[in-house]
């Protein structure tokens, strides 16, 4: 039936018209100009120091309370923009660059740069949305060592009509599989109810800013450092390039990094950086809905059951504290796919080994073991432990020759297949010299989490 339906008049049509809109998307993309607009220094407002007409750079002479350079107002059009900043610095010190305005009111949305020592040049991304004719640039000058500026060039990007094409993208495939089910007359009463779990699981995302929590800024710069690997060559991803002033850094030695790449590559489709991590918030709330339901409705052995057990799951005040409040990004990764290792857990030890399927209790353990490696390597070892102990709990089960075969090769094929990802963090480990090593004084008995307060919905206010 579903072939039939793509082969009748009005499938075709629909083929069609979205290839043509992709298509005219897609030339507006490939063939956008660049156009760069090139501000003078000798037009920058100068205070605290003087422009020098025969380098034709703006030199800072003292700190003040008042920018050293002010540029604009600039009038901009909706779209993404690239800002280049020529500088030069002999001393490390905090002087950035910098939109004076708010983006809430004026659309404009933009972390700027800071100017690091060493580097001649910097550049930062715009997100103009909506037009903007009282745009104001500002270089802050720190006081430390000597600064020169030049000429600012503002580059259009054809990163605002990527995006368009990956939303239209997106929401085509959406229709397509909507269309889909609806003409094989498949498409469930509880297929809406993961769709509604993941809708109220999502509502913190519907705001025009990004909550803040203790990690966010850590996993921004991730995303990033995946992004600017990924520009730089590198697949995998193992150093960020950029950080520390553009030495790089390791961080993916220790953090699996398997879900950046879906926020990294919208990055690169033109997204900001807040966008595309609300994009893969929203992703992991869908993952964790769904799989959480199709594992408890294989375990319950009854749809209603299932997503009322995905509903508990996902709406969780744990999880959407840990995702939202605390933004521990890899722990919301990884409670995705701990349901893989419930149902596998469960097959083994509650189908008979005689039974022609027993192995995929093995294939689920695969999958959810190599999530957590991949997303949260302390969620790994944690679940690592329990597991141990419920198969002691249960050696009787345990010790049987087809059951230990499964959970042996289950194992094995887990160690095999982020073999890439474990020798590399255990060789960091034992030749390294990290802060991990010197955290004598943080013991659980000071900062851990007291036993009344584990069932707590509001652990900030004490409930």
């Amino acid at each position: 039936m579903l072939k039939g339906f793509w082969k009748t008049k009005q499938g075709r049509l629909l083929l069609l018209a979205e290839a043509v809109v992709l298509l005219l998307l897609l030339g507006i993309t490939v063939f956008h100009k660049n156009d760069v607009i090139r501000i003078s220094a000798k037009q920058y407002s100068v205070s605290g120091g003087t422009y020098d007409a025969a380098s034709c750079w703006c030199i800072a002479s003292e700190h003040t309370d008042t920018p050293f350079v002010t540029i604009g107002p600039l009038c901009l059009d909706r779209g993404v923009y690239r800002v280049v900043l020529p500088y030069g610095e002999d001393t490390a010190g905090d002087s950035l660059i910098c939109v004076a305005e708010d983006g809430v009111t004026t659309g404009v949305y933009t972390n700027g740069a800071t100017l690091y020592h060493g580097r001649s040049s910097t550049s930062f991304q715009m997100w103009v949305l909506k037009p903007v004719d009282t745009l104001t640039l500002q270089v802050l000058y720190s006081g430390n060592g000597s600064l020169l500026v030049g000429d600012l060039d503002i580059v259009e990007t054809s990163g605002l009509y990527r995006g368009i094409l990956v939303i239209v993208f997106l929401l085509m495939l959406t229709l397509n599989l909507v269309v889909s089910r609806m003409v094989q007359r498949r498409f469930p009463v509880q297929a809406v109810g993961v769709l509604v779990i993941t809708a109220l699981a999502s509502i913190p995302l519907c705001k025009n800013y990004t909550i803040s929590g203790g990690d966010l800024i850590f996993h921004l710069m991730r995303i990033e450092g995946v992004k600017d690997g990924l520009l730089s060559g590198q697949f995998p991803v193992r150093i960020a390039p950029k950080w520390l002033c553009g030495y790089g850094y390791a961080s993916s030695v220790f953090y699996g990094e398997i879900l950046l790449y879906f926020p990294a590559l919208l990055r690169l489709a033109g997204f900001s950086v807040q966008a595309a991590y609300k994009m893969l918030l929203f992703a992991i709330n869908l993952g964790t809905a769904f799989i959480s339901y199709d594992c408890f409705t294989k375990i319950a052995k009854d749809k209603w059951t299932g997503l009322i057990a995905a509903l508990l799951y996902t709406l969780s005040p744990d999880r959407l504290f840990s995702q939202y409040v605390y933004a521990a990004l890899g722990r919301a990764g990884a409670m995705m796919f701990l349901p893989f290792i419930a149902l596998g857990f469960y097959q083994l030890y509650t189908r008979e080994t005689e039974d022609a399927d027993y192995w995929k209790g093995g294939v689920f353990l695969t999958l959810g073991f190599s999530g957590l490696i991949q997303t949260h390597s302390l969620s790994g070892m944690i679940t690592v432990i329990f597991s141990v102990l419920l198969c002691a709990l249960l050696a009787l089960r345990t010790f049987r020759k087809k059951t230990l075969a499964v959970i042996g090769g289950a194992a094995g094929i887990t160690l095999l297949l982020n073999a890439w990802f474990i020798v590399p963090f255990l060789d960091f480990v034992r030749r390294g010299d990290f802060i991990m090593e010197h955290t004598s004084e943080r013991t659980i008995q000071s900062v851990g989490l007291p036993f009344s307060q584990l069932m707590g919905l509001f652990i900030r206010r004490g409930s």
